[in-house]
């Protein structure tokens, strides 16, 4: 089993820039994956996507994970650092994969 674990403030800053082209269904955010210039006008965000609902999500997160855990009983487990860049996970996580399959 494999743990993303991404500190709080990184999550909300992820989920608060999050916008999706209307037209292609395409995820984009400001900062981390910018939308080119000709999509701009058709960018969408959620409207559940306000800090007080997602802190709300991320504390339920908190609560739970223990028991989530627990219900996986002796499989493997590892927990990595995704406060990075995606490529740096991905390639830690098929490392990991490679060796415990």
């Amino acid at each position: 089993m494999i743990v993303l674990d991404r500190p709080d403030d990184l999550a909300l800053d992820v989920a608060l820039g999050r916008c999706t082209d209307s037209a292609t269904g395409d995820v984009y955010h400001p900062t981390y994956a910018p939308a080119p210039p000709e999509v701009e006008c058709r960018l969408v965000w959620r409207t559940d996507d306000r800090e007080e609902v997602l802190r709300e999500r991320l504390a339920a997160h908190e609560r739970e994970i223990a028991a989530v855990l627990a219900a996986f009983g002796e499989i493997p487990c590892l927990t990595f650092d995704n406060a990075r860049s995606e490529v740096e996970t991905f390639a830690e996580v098929c490392g990991w994969v490679e060796i415990n399959r």
